[in-house]
């Protein structure tokens, strides 16, 4: 099973709320790895996060026999890396960054 990724906020007392779509930082797809770092040197952090594959929970994947299998990553297509460009007022998605 795996679940869509998202941002959370602490408030600085023990609790996290769910900031992903005020932040604008939502991303349905297999996030592999994420990291933050200042993409234009402008001093907002931004967040790039890399994406495995296309994952499609309901396809059916079968062995040579016939048999319900497990699907390898070639079975599924491609994503983009996508950046989360933060310009103080919120970040911008540019996405198919070349890796």
């Amino acid at each position: 099973m795996y679940f869509f990724p998202g941002s959370l906020h602490n408030d600085g007392a023990g609790h996290f709320s769910d900031i992903t779509r005020s932040a604008s930082v939502s991303n349905p797809l297999w996030g592999a790895s994420a990291a933050f770092f200042d993409y234009d040197r402008d001093g907002w952090l931004d967040i790039v996060l890399v994406n495995y594959l296309d994952y499609d929970p309901s396809r059916p994947c079968t062995n040579g026999s016939g048999q319900r299998d497990y699907c390898g990553p070639a079975v599924f297509g491609r994503t983009a890396t996508k950046l989360f460009h933060n310009h103080g007022r919120g970040p911008t998605v540019r996405s198919g960054l070349k890796t």
